[in-house]
């Protein structure tokens, strides 16, 4: 098991196009996957934010799940 008590929450957004660990709540999923962010609003208070999966080595994929969670690899 993994402890994700210190990992952000999705409501703080994460770095564009950054590895990160990304966790799933509904399945306990974890899986490596970056943001995009391609909206953001002219006050910045709205963002949202795509999340993709590594399916392969070089294939990223949209994320069918939905991420709750995250922490940057380092």
């Amino acid at each position: 098991m993994i402890d994700i008590s210190s990992w952000h929450a999705t409501a703080d957004n994460p770095p564009d196009r950054v590895p990160l660990l990304c966790y799933c709540d509904a399945d306990d999923s974890v899986f490596l996957g970056f943001a995009i962010h391609p909206y953001l609003s002219l006050d910045r208070t709205v963002s949202l934010v795509n999340w993709y999966k590594q399916t392969g080595l070089h294939e990223w994929q949209r994320a069918e799940h939905i991420v709750t969670r995250w922490k940057e690899v380092t």
